[in-house]
C-alpha cells in the first residue's frame, strides 16, 4: 500500500510538471493555445485530486481492516504494552509495532515497510512459525518471541511478542558457573616412591609435585593439604571447567616436572560437579577419586551427576596393594560364605582361564568352609576348554544359568570373578536373582561398574583374579587344611600366566609371590603349558589372522571375515602374534559375533605393550580392559564400519 501510493506520486508530479511546462509555452504562443492548455491542466489536477481522495479512503479501509484484525489480539492494549510487540503482513512485511518495540529492540530505527527477514534469519522465523515460539537473539540481547495470526489467508496479520531474557539468562549463566565444585588430588603411589631412593631425593620429588599442584590452583578458590598425599581443592564451577578446558595438564606437568630415574610421581583427581549441595559434590568427588583410582590413576576422574568424563589415564597402574586389606577381604568373605546357605560362582560370558581358574579357587575356599559351590558356566561357550575338561576329570561340577535360578534364595551368596560389569556377566538373569554379591576383580573400573556389592574386592593393579584368589585362600586355611590343592593351583597358575602372557606384563612383587605359593602348593608350570595348546584348526586361523594384517599408524589390523569355531581362542592369540612384529605397538583382531544371521555384530581383540592404552581405545567402542589388552563388542555393526571407526581412533591418537 505504502509503495503504491508513492508510484502513483510520482506519476502524477510528473504529468502535472509537463501540463505547467505546456501551459507556459501556450502563453507565448497565443490566447488560444493558452486557454486549452489551462482545461486540460484543470481537467488533470481535477482527475488527480478525485484520485487521491480515492486512494485515501482504501487507505482508511486498510487501517480500519488491521485494526479490526488486531483488535482479535487485543490491539487496544498493544500500544501501551511494555513488551515490544510486532504485526506483520501476509507477505511477512512489518506493517506496525509498538513504542516498546521500537526502543527496545531496533534501538530507535524505524522498520516500517521492511520484510521480516530483515530483522530475523529465515531459518528462525521458520522454527518460531513452526512452534509458536522460539529464542532469537538480535544484537546483543535474547529475546523469547511468541507468534500468533489473525485473520483470513488474503489478509492475515502475524503477531510477534519479544519476552527480553538477555539479563534473567546472565543471571542464570552466573549461578551456573557459582555453583559449588569440589576436587580431591592424591599422589599416586607415595609409598612406591620411597623405595629404592634416599629419603631427600623422594622429599625433592614431592616437593616438585607439591609445587605444581599449588601453582595451578592458586588464585582460583581453596587448596588445603589434607595428608602427605591428599589435597582438597573446593572452588566454583567455572574454574574447574578451565582445568577441564585444557584437559587437566596438571597431570603432564607433574610427570614431566617430577620424573626420577627409578619412579614418576603421577596423581590422581576426583572432581565433583552439579550437586545440589556442597557435600554432594564433595561425594561426587570421593566417588570420581576412587573411579580414578580403581583405573589405574595418572588421570582425572569428573562426576557430574550421573556422568562421567575421564582424561589422562596413558600410565601404567602403580601396585599399591596391601596385604592388609587382602587378610581383611577374606575375613569378610569367609563369614558370608559361612551365613549363606548356597554359593554360586560365576564369571564373565566366554570364560577364558583367568576366570575359569579363580571361579575353581574360590569354589575350593568354600568347600574348606564346608559350603558345597556350583560354578554357573555354559559349557559350550568357553574359551578355556581345557581347563574344563580337567576340572570335570577332577571330580568338579558346573551347572548352567537356567538350570542355576530354581535353586537361588534370599541367603544365596553369588561371587562374581574376572569381571565388575552386569553386561558381561555369563547370566544376568542369575545376578539379578541374587541378593547378596561379591566382586573380585583386576580390570581398570568402568562406569557401569556393579554398586549394589557387599564386597567390591577391585585391584587395577593386580596381574590377573587368578592371583587375588590365591591371596585370599592363603588366608582360608581352616584346622591346617589348606583350600588350594595341586590341581586348583595349576588351575590358578593358568590364569595369572594368561593375563601376564608367561610373566612377561603387568607383572609386580605381589605377582610371584602369588606364583611361588601355587608353586608350593604343587603347580606343575609343564602341565599348566599344556592347557594352552590348541587345536590344528585354531592354529592354522590364527596364522590366517596374521598374514592379513595390516599396519595402520604403528597398529596391526585384521579383519576376519568368516569366523570359524575356534576364532575368539585364534584371534587373542593373533593379537598376541602380531605384537612380535617389528614397529607394531599395538594389535587389533576384528571378528564377526556368532550367531549373526544379518551380517552384523562385531568383537574386537586388542593387545599392546603399553605404549599404546588399548583400554582407553576399547572404551570408546563400549568396551575395557587393561592397559595391555582390552576387548570390545559392537552389536549391530559391520566389519567395514567397525575398521573405519577404528582408524578414525587411532588417528586421533
Amino acid at each position: 500500500m505504502k509503495q503504491g501510493t508513492w508510484s502513483f506520486s510520482t506519476v502524477l508530479a510528473v504529468l502535472l510538471f509537463a501540463l505547467c511546462l505546456q501551459t507556459g509555452i501556450a502563453f507565448f504562443a497565443g490566447s488560444v493555445w493558452l486557454a486549452a492548455s489551462a482545461v486540460l491542466t484543470a481537467a488533470a489536477a481535477l482527475y488527480s485530486a478525485l484520485h487521491l481522495r480515492y486512494i485515501q479512503r482504501g487507505i482508511r479501509r486498510y487501517v480500519a481492516k488491521l485494526s479490526e484484525n488486531l483488535e482479535a489480539a487485543g490491539s487496544q492494549v498493544l500500544q501501551g504494552f511494555s513488551i515490544p510487540v510486532l504485526a506483520a503482513g501476509g507477505k511477512d512485511e512489518m506493517i506496525w509495532y509498538n513504542e516498546a518495540f521500537r526502543s527496545g529492540v531496533t534501538n530507535g530505527q524505524d522498520i516500517f515497510g521492511r520484510p521480516l527477514t530483515d530483522l530475523i534469519d529465515a531459518e528462525a522465523l521458520q522454527t518460531l512459525k513452526d512452534n509458536r515460539h522460539a529464542e532469537i537473539a538480535l544484537g546483543d540481547k535474547l529475546f523469547t518471541t511468541y507468534y500468533s495470526v489473525s485473520g483470513g489467508e488474503k489478509d492475515a496479520i502475524s503477531v510477534f511478542y519479544f519476552i527480553d531474557e538477555t539479563q534473567l539468562r546472565h543471571t542464570a549463566e552466573e549461578y551456573a558457573q557459582s555453583r559449588p565444585a569440589v576436587a580431591y588430588i592424591t599422589i599416586d603411589g607415595d609409598g612406591e616412591i620411597a623405595k629404592g631412593v634416599r629419603d631427600n631425593a623422594r622429599a625433592a620429588r614431592l616437593l616438585e609435585a607439591e609445587k605444581e599442584i599449588e601453582a595451578y590452583f592458586s588464585g582460583s578458590g581453596l587448596l588445603c593439604r589434607l595428608s602427605s598425599s591428599l589435597y582438597l581443592y573446593i572452588s566454583e564451577k567455572r574454574r574447574l571447567e578451565e582445568h577441564r578446558a585444557d584437559k587437566f595438564d596438571l597431570l603432564t606437568r607433574v610427570k614431566t616436572a617430577a620424573n626420577g630415574e627409578n619412579t614418576g610421581v603421577t596423581l590422581s583427581i576426583g572432581v565433583g560437579l552439579g550437586g545440589e549441595t556442597l557435600r554432594e559434590c564433595d561425594e561426587f568427588a570421593r566417588a570420581a577419586l576412587d573411579m580414578a583410582l580403581g583405573r589405574g590413576g595418572d588421570q582425572a576422574a569428573l562426576k557430574n551427576k550421573g556422568t562421567y568424563e575421564f582424561f589422562g589415564g596413558h600410565s601404567r597402574g602403580v601396585e599399591t596393594r596391601t596385604r592388609v586389606r587382602s587378610r581383611i577381604i577374606a575375613s569378610t568373605l569367609r563369614a558370608l560364605v559361612e551365613e549363606s546357605d548356597s554359593v554360586l560362582i560365576m564369571g564373565h560370558a566366554y570364560s577364558d582361564l583367568d576366570c575359569l581358574g579363580a571361579a575353581i579357587g574360590v569354589r575350593s575356599i568354600a568347600a574348606c568352609l564346608g559350603k558345597e559351590a556350583k560354578i554357573v558356566l555354559e559349557p559350550t561357550k568357553t574359551l578355556a576348554k581345557a581347563l574344563l575338561d580337567r576340572y570335570l576329570a577332577h571330580g568338579g561340577s558346573t551347572v548352567t544359568p537356567s538350570a542355576a535360578l530354581p535353586g537361588i534364595t534370599r541367603k544365596t551368596l553369588l561371587v562374581l570373578v574376572d569381571t565388575h560389569r552386569a553386561g558381561f556377566l555369563e547370566s544376568k538373569a542369575v545376578y539379578d536373582a541374587c541378593t547378596t554379591i561379591t566382586v573380585i576383580d583386576h580390570h581398570r573400573k568402568t562406569v557401569d561398574y556393579i554398586g549394589n556389592a557387599v564386597i567390591f574386592y577391585h585391584e587395577p593393579s593386580a596381574s590377573s583374579a587368578s592371583e587375588m584368589v590365591a591371596e585370599l585362600a592363603q588366608y582360608m586355611v581352616e584346622s591346617n587344611r589348606n583350600p588350594i590343592g595341586k590341581f586348583e593351583a595349576e588351575a590358578l597358575l593358568s590364569g595369572i600366566m594368561l593375563d601376564t602372557r608367561n610373566f612377561v606384563l603387568r607383572t609386580g612383587v605381589r605377582t610371584f609371590e602369588a606364583s611361588a605359593y601355587l608353586r608350593s602348593r604343587g603347580a606343575d608350570p609343564v602341565q599348566v603349558k599344556q592347557m594352552f595348546a590348541g587345536s590344528m584348526e585354531a592354529y592354522r586361523e590364527k596364522a590366517n589372522i596374521v598374514q592379513r594384517a595390516h599396519i595402520i599408524n604403528g597398529c596391526a589390523v585384521s579383519l576376519v571375515e568368516e569366523a570359524g569355531k575356534t576364532v575368539r581362542i585364534a584371534a587373542s592369540q593373533a593379537a598376541d602374534e602380531l605384537l612380535s612384529v617389528e614397529g607394531v605397538s599395538a594389535s587389533f583382531i576384528l571378528y564377526p559375533t556368532e550367531d549373526n544371521p544379518a551380517g552384523k555384530g562385531v568383537n574386537i581383540s586388542a593387545r599392546s605393550f603399553g605404549r599404546v592404552n588399548v583400554q582407553l581405545i576399547m572404551e570408546a567402542f563400549g568396551g575395557g580392559g587393561h592397559h595391555t589388552m582390552a576387548a570390545a563388542q559392537l552389536p549391530g555393526e559391520t566389519l567395514e564400519g567397525a575398521k573405519e571407526r577404528l582408524i578414525e581412533k587411532l588417528t586421533e591418537l
